[in-house]
């Protein structure tokens, strides 16, 4: 019987439900690409959070609401999204223990966001005019950058994504990459080098997957690292 490496997903936090959760997408692509989905808890026990994370081979950051101002300036500002405290510290955590133990990570959207913020870059605010793009559904095309995993493994200049970013990077971490930007400009695709595999899109390749052979590449890519991190 085939050992499917565990990839834990940070889950979504549901403020008004008191409740965690997670989309189907997510879990899908997971099984689909050979891995096995692993939701990690919110908890104060520092005990359960070290086990929880220490079990898996490769990590999910989701997409999810914007990311709190006081992650990536140390200001906290008022704009009516809600912030879970432990939401961030999983997610800081799973960072840390992929760069620490060279485990793939794989960002979505928010979880891009994050990864940029976390590590020392800058988020621009919220973008409107981005909010009513539909996510299941090709709405651009990005550039994919050159001598990077993303062009290497598509072997394409260009790539048709779907997104709908409440924010954007502003500032990019200076321990991440550049793989992809849209015309204006926007960063799309980041990743950081001497790593295996640490990723992160603006779209969300877990909806097109199913339809979109390129797409669909990505999740593959994420749980072939783990693999071998398993084994």
């Amino acid at each position: 019987m085939e050992n499917k490496p565990n990839i834990g997903i940070v889950p979504l936090w549901d403020e008004y439900n008191q409740r965690i959760w997670t989309q189907h997408g997510y879990t899908d692509c997971i099984v689909r690409a050979g891995g096995l989905p692993v939701i990690l808890p919110l908890t104060e026990d520092e005990r359960v959070f070290s086990q929880s994370i220490g079990m898996c081979d490769g990590f999910l950051l989701t997409g999810g609401p914007e990311v709190s101002s006081a992650i990536y300036d140390g200001k906290i500002r008022s704009h009516g999204i809600i912030t879970c405290p432990l939401h961030e510290k999983l997610e800081i955590m799973v960072i840390d223990r992929a760069i620490e133990r060279n485990l793939p990570l794989l960002g979505i959207c928010n979880g891009m966001q994050f990864l940029n913020a976390a590590l020392g870059g800058t988020l621009g605010q919220t973008l409107p005019a981005q909010t009513e793009l539909s996510a299941d559904s090709p709405s651009h095309e990005v550039i994919v950058e050159q001598d990077t995993p993303l062009a290497y493994m598509l072997n394409s200049q260009t790539l048709t994504v779907n997104d709908c970013p409440h924010q954007e990077i502003k500032d990019l971490s200076p321990i991440l990459r550049r793989m992809a930007y849209a015309e204006d400009g926007a960063i799309e695709a980041v990743y950081m080098p001497l790593k295996r595999f640490i990723w992160a899109v603006q779209w969300h390749p877990e909806l097109s997957s199913q339809t979109d052979k390129a797409n669909a590449k990505i999740f593959e890519a994420f749980i072939m690292y783990a693999k071998l991190c398993r084994n």
